[in-house]
């Protein structure tokens, strides 16, 4: 797969996070039905600009979705208006770690200037690129989580499985696909933009392939209690291992 232009400024383990996530191209989804029926009180919530009901069917769909996949639970929080910056406009954010319980999700409903509710198809791909990045620690246990092809192909997997087919045509004006924007350059480095952490992950019309180093993590542990460690760095076990990235042995994961 073509790599994206800031894969030359990484570093060596960099590059090796780069590749494992790069090889994963899609994660398939048993028994999606009632994923279709989440996704559509998601389309009826947000057609209603309907704050907490969209709030609602978001959190039942990452619930849904993360359930078949046997990870943690993650908290969806649905918010207003998207906050800007001189730069950017943030589309949704992915927190993690700190005092923080459990994974959050935040995503917004309304586009900064004209306060215009978010398409269905633009809202729920956001989502499913929050989710993507909690796939990627808890599931794939990357220790970073970035922006790759094999990213933006597991996302689109997610959303062709839960998006029933009568709403996957629809209009999407404000979204110009989340992989083109700010192809081929790290996330600028600097003061983040308003209600963005150290630690969290962020969509935005600027953003571009985030780098951010892994705090300690909640990581589900024996019993399904969360447990609060870092995921230990995997050490290469011969000189084959440098030279093709690591697979995860997961039965809902394709690779390239």
């Amino acid at each position: 797969m073509k790599k994206f232009g800031y894969y030359k400024k990484l570093n060596a383990r960099q590059r090796r996070i780069y590749d494992q996530s790069d090889t994963v191209t899609s994660i398939r989804l048993p028994a999606v039905a009632p994923l279709h029926d989440s996704a559509t009180r998601l389309a009826l919530a947000l057609g209603a600009d309907d704050r907490a009901a969209t709030q609602t069917a978001s959190q039942r769909l990452v619930d849904g979705l993360l359930h078949r996949l046997r990870v943690m639970p993650v908290q969806v929080h649905v918010l207003a208006v998207r906050p800007t910056s001189r730069r950017e406009e943030l589309h949704g954010q992915y927190q993690y770690g700190g005092a923080r319980q459990r994974p959050l999700i935040t995503v917004w409903m309304r586009t900064a200037q004209r306060r215009q509710v978010v398409a269905f198809r633009s809202f729920l791909r956001t989502l499913l690129h929050e989710v993507v990045h909690h796939l990627d620690y808890q599931m794939l246990r990357l220790e970073d989580s970035y922006h790759t092809a094999g990213f933006y192909k597991r996302a689109e997997s997610l959303y062709r499985q839960v998006t029933p087919a009568e709403l996957q045509a629809g209009p999407e004006a404000d979204d110009a696909s989340m992989e083109a924007r700010g192809a081929g350059r790290a996330a600028p480095r600097g003061a983040p933009a308003e209600g963005v952490t150290p630690t969290s992950r962020d969509s935005s019309a600027a953003a571009g392939k985030g780098l951010r180093r892994r705090p300690a993590v909640p990581v589900v542990a024996a019993g399904g209690e969360p447990t609060r460690r870092r995921t230990p760095r995997r050490k290469a076990a011969g000189p084959a291992a440098n030279n093709a990235p690591e697979q995860p042995q997961l039965p809902f994961l394709d690779f390239e």
